[in-house]
């Protein structure tokens, strides 16, 4: 009914909504509206962060890049080498952050070629400190070194232990697990199926 009118108009919507808050634990503690979460949540799909699905990094930096071969006709390239640092980092601004960045990239690189130096600070950092932990006066023996299991497993394997003792902590309880863990219950069962885990 339009403002100030006293007719019903029909009208066929569909509404799309998307939030990085855990909106069941505000409307908990009050901060959103409880009839308005059950008016959108009828279709809930959880979609992780860029840093669980490093997977796609290469595709979404492909994806802009092709954007900017169309919109200045220039055939842009990236190493494998540039590719897997570029999985390595952990994205605090997603998606965003990503295209962001490929754009950084285009504007600065001086031949078609993009290198390391012509990504954000945050980066390139990221960059020498491989190199610094990589080199010959680095501080874990050149053996370890080539025997340690990348940062991405280790990280993997302290984030997998963490689960199942927050799960066995709590029965099995997915939702009281998540709030120990300090993670929404969307997040914490992408991480089960992600670690193949049972509960």
């Amino acid at each position: 009914m339009r403002l100030g009118s006293n007719k019903l108009k029909h009208v066929d919507v569909r509404i799309i909504s998307a939030t990085n808050r855990d909106l069941r634990s505000m409307v908990n503690k009050g901060s959103f509206r409880e009839d308005l979460y059950y008016r959108l949540n009828i279709v809930d799909m959880y979609v992780p962060p860029v840093r669980e699905r490093t997977e796609d990094i290469p595709l979404l930096v492909e994806q802009f890049l092709e954007r900017h071969r169309i919109k200045h006709g220039k055939p842009y390239h990236i190493s494998p080498q540039l590719l897997r640092l570029l999985m390595d980092y952990h994205w605090p601004g997603n998606v965003r952050e990503i295209e962001n960045a490929v754009e950084r990239a285009v504007v600065l690189c001086r031949d078609n070629n993009l290198s390391i130096e012509d990504f954000p600070r945050e980066i390139r950092e990221l960059h020498r400190e491989s190199r610094e932990a990589a080199s010959p006066g680095a501080a874990m023996p050149h053996d370890a070194a080539c025997n340690a299991a990348s940062l991405p497993d280790q990280l993997d394997e302290i984030e997998r232990t963490l689960i199942e003792q927050a799960l066995e902590g709590c029965q099995g309880h997915v939702a009281a697990a998540a709030r120990r863990l300090g993670v929404s219950r969307q997040s914490l069962l992408y991480k089960i199926n992600k670690y193949n885990m049972k509960v």
